[in-house]
């Protein structure tokens, strides 16, 4: 290795980095790796989709973590595999799509996406830039939100309240808030 300490150093670092990431990419189960094959469409990939009620997602903090469901029906891509779609490779962007009863749709988009990791309990660490034909930004609020689950309840503002009464599904509750649940 040639150059100064510093320099070597920097390289060396940048090798341990570059080998941790391969390293959590390589941890993904089978299962998950199937799952995220399953979903990907065009260069979108589904994280998320609820559409019918033909699947529980009032889950445990493992299930979460893992992910569940069925690509082609609801499901639920997981924590881990979220994490590391949004920290390894080029920024990502959200897309939501939300469709209300009478069929009429609205969809939001943020320019970047990132999710934290388990030791920070998977925390929406960054939203980008909000556009779209929803005239409110409903999941700014939550920039910042530890991921709850009922079982393990991780709300920034620690309302338990919102635990015992509202928490059905895991999501990034910030004083209460369902996101996903609002109706246009």
């Amino acid at each position: 290795m040639t150059g100064s300490l510093e320099e070597q150093e920097a390289t060396r670092k940048q090798l341990e980095e570059d080998l941790e990431i391969n390293n959590r990419l390589n941890s993904l189960t089978k299962q998950q790796e199937l799952f995220l094959a399953d979903i990907e469409s065009n260069d979108w990939k589904i994280i998320l989709r609820r559409q019918d009620g033909s699947e529980n997602f009032n889950r445990n903090w493992t299930d979460y973590k893992s992910g569940f469901g069925n690509p082609n029906g609801e499901f639920f891509i997981g924590l881990e595999v979220l994490h590391n779609l949004t920290n390894n490779g080029p920024p990502q962007e959200l897309v939501v799509v939300m469709r209300n009863f009478g069929d009429e749709e609205r969809h939001v988009k943020y320019d970047l996406f990132r999710v934290g990791n388990e030791a920070e309990k998977y925390a929406l660490l960054d939203l980008g830039v909000f556009s779209g034909n929803l005239n409110f930004d409903a999941l700014r609020s939550h920039r910042g939100a530890k991921f709850s689950t009922p079982d393990q309840k991780n709300n920034a503002r620690n309302s338990t309240h919102c635990y015992n009464d509202m928490i059905t599904s895991g999501w990034w509750y910030m004083d209460c808030g369902h996101w996903y649940a609002i109706y246009f």
